[in-house]
């Protein structure tokens, strides 16, 4: 199945009801119910209209903005096209879908599973209520086959706790200002839900010029020299003599400091021109030990990785949360 075969499902009323305007700017919490259409939904509150393509609410944001900010119309810009040439492609996610199962597995079927970032849709069939979201309109229609939506995931438009479980995969590494969507995470999720975070922690400051792949005959003297040190910048043992003690001081920060933390990540010059590898369009590095923390601070239980020294030692596996039953 190819093009525009493959469009999602509409979405019913019972994911209607969960949804909102993501730009009321008359209600707090965005609160705001939408009237859905044949070829726009409409807030009932401010008179927004979302367009509908191929039976998908384009909800995102900054489509109705006179003047969004350069990244946002570069990326969305690059990703609309990438996907509708179908050259672009997340890695592998199979290794996913049996730990996602796993915590899905208390989630009854007329509950709600919201995939942040579905690109390819390898992960659309994890469960029955799952219902999925991406900035890319193309990606939407020409691969995701269930319930789905356009959004930012900086601005949802879905009602606060409305969410059984989040999972998101090799995506927010991609979001400017990812603290925003961590965020949002956390304010759509009902008490007791859990949240599935696996972005390419720590993106390379080399990968959008590509030194990694590219040939030292293309390289500018410059850009030879931080080549040549990629090998030693890349290792373990020196990545690990930078972090470790980063991390250490910012839980000990935290302890006697004893508020929820600002979210701390290195903002990348995402490379929306020539996609050379893995990441080169990545706008956020991203570490996992900051991202535990700032859930941590906030009364999150935090099941895996467990304990204090697997966090400090965290590497690249997925982070898992729980929000507690009985959230502030």
């Amino acid at each position: 199945m190819t093009g525009r075969d493959a469009a999602a499902e509409i979405l019913g009323p019972r994911w209607i009801e969960r949804m909102c305007c993501p730009a009321c700017p008359s209600l707090a919490g965005r609160e705001a119910a939408l009237a859905p259409g044949e070829d726009a939904w409409v807030c009932v509150s401010c008179g927004a209209r979302y367009p509908v393509a191929w039976g998908i609410p384009d909800l995102r944001t900054e489509a109705r903005e006179r003047d969004p900010s350069d990244t946002d119309r570069l990326a969305r810009a690059f990703y609309e096209r990438v996907y509708a040439e179908q050259s672009y492609g997340r890695e592998e996610q199979g290794e996913h879908v049996e730990p996602l199962r796993a915590m899905l597995a208390g989630v009854r079927e007329d509950g709600m599973v919201l995939e942040l970032g579905t690109g390819l849709g390898a992960l659309q069939n994890v469960h029955a209520a799952y219902v999925g979201t991406d900035l890319s309109i193309e990606a939407l229609v020409r691969h995701i086959r269930r319930p789905a939506f356009a959004a930012d995931a900086r601005r949802l438009p879905l009602r606060c706790g409305v969410v059984d479980a989040v999972f998101t995969v090799a995506v927010l590494e991609h979001v400017p200002e990812p603290e925003r969507a961590l965020a949002e995470i956390a304010r759509v999720l009902k008490p007791g839900g859990r949240a599935y975070i696996a972005p390419a922690w720590n993106c390379r400051t080399w990968a959008a010029e590509g030194l990694n792949v590219r040939p030292y005959r293309d390289l500018t003297l410059s850009q030879r020299i931080r080549k040549a040190t990629i090998p030693v910048r890349d290792s373990l043992a020196w990545r690990g003599a930078f972090a470790i003690p980063r991390r250490a001081l910012r839980r000990l920060g935290w302890m006697l400091g004893g508020r929820p933390t600002a979210y701390r990540y290195k903002p990348l010059d995402g490379n929306f021109e020539v996609f050379w590898a893995s990441d080169s369009d990545a706008v956020a590095q991203l570490d996992p030990h900051e991202t535990a923390l700032y859930f941590e601070s906030r009364g999150w239980e935090i099941e895996s990785p467990a304990g204090v020294a697997g966090r400090l030692f965290h590497r690249a596996q997925p982070l898992r949360i729980r929000r507690p039953p009985e959230a502030p």
